[in-house]
């Protein structure tokens, strides 16, 4: 006791008392009293222990949805990547695009019309007994007054993509830019088109102009081009409005650099063969 007055034992005394005084009212009170408290901090640590389950259950949970945000976050990012790079490549998107070529093109022959002709009644007990004798014969197509078609196949350059063409050495290519290729490309498919469709088509069908071109386009054949899809300056010149100037044979060099035509050289003749890239 460190008291150095009345007033100040006096204060200590008194303190002493309250604590008795505390002490005596939980002294007094009952059992049934006491195990109420007991039951009541029972209870009270059994929903603490749930809470802890569920703030256990809620952190668990927020932790997927962390990770289920980031991927979003992430998706979104790579959706908005792909925009970006789809409106780009909209906005570039060249004149002409290589596709497969059409490898088999439709070219209708007329057949003649039937002729019609008096028959006599031998000639029909005639056709009478050889239609008999041509039954057990599987049946013939139908060749009257329709239109049949025959298949044809009709050579076709690939266009220059932009990555062959920004990978022709400058020497080559010289100011020519890549729309300007491709347009000459499509006078160059003119002739093979124009030329193959005269292969295609019957020399008895065809006129004196047509007929003496298809002798011509046999004549330029050799051993050498057996397979080989090929069309010469004259056909370019003939069936194409492309100038046969410098920068015409500056086309057929880059189109040779890059795997669209081979040259096929003798009899006098430089052919021009088509590469199918597909």
């Amino acid at each position: 006791m460190d008291a150095t007055s009345l007033d100040g034992l006096a204060e200590h005394f008194q303190k002493k008392l309250d604590t008795v005084n505390t002490i005596m009212d939980l002294r007094s009170a009952d059992e049934d009293e006491g195990e109420s408290y007991q039951s009541q901090v029972v209870s009270l640590q059994t929903e603490l222990d749930s809470l802890q389950v569920v703030i256990a259950l809620m952190k668990t949970e927020v932790n997927k949805q962390t990770i289920k945000l980031k991927q979003t976050q992430s998706m979104k990012t790579d959706m908005e990547t792909l925009v970006s790079n789809l409106s780009h490549a909209v906005s570039y998107i060249p004149s002409r695009m290589p596709k497969p070529a059409q490898k088999e093109a439709a070219v209708e022959i007329r057949d003649k019309p039937a002729v019609t002709t008096k028959t006599t009644a031998a000639q029909s007990k005639k056709s009478t007994n050889q239609g008999s004798c041509k039954e057990n014969q599987p049946p013939r197509k139908n060749q009257s007054g329709g239109k049949k078609q025959k298949n044809v196949y009709i050579p076709t350059l690939e266009y220059i993509t932009v990555e062959d063409f920004e990978n022709v050495p400058k020497y080559i290519k010289g100011r020519m830019n890549y729309n300007q290729i491709n347009t000459m490309m499509d006078e160059i498919n003119k002739a093979y088109k124009e030329k193959y469709k005269i292969l295609s088509m019957k020399r008895t069908t065809l006129n004196d102009v047509n007929r003496k071109r298809f002798e011509k386009f046999k004549l330029q054949e050799s051993k050498e081009t057996t397979g080989e899809h090929f069309i010469v300056d004259d056909d370019i010149k003939e069936f194409s409005h492309m100038k046969m100037d410098s920068v015409y044979r500056s086309v057929l060099t880059l189109l040779r650099h890059c795997g669209r035509l081979k040259e096929i050289r003798g009899g006098g003749h430089t052919r021009y063969a088509c590469v199918e890239i597909y």
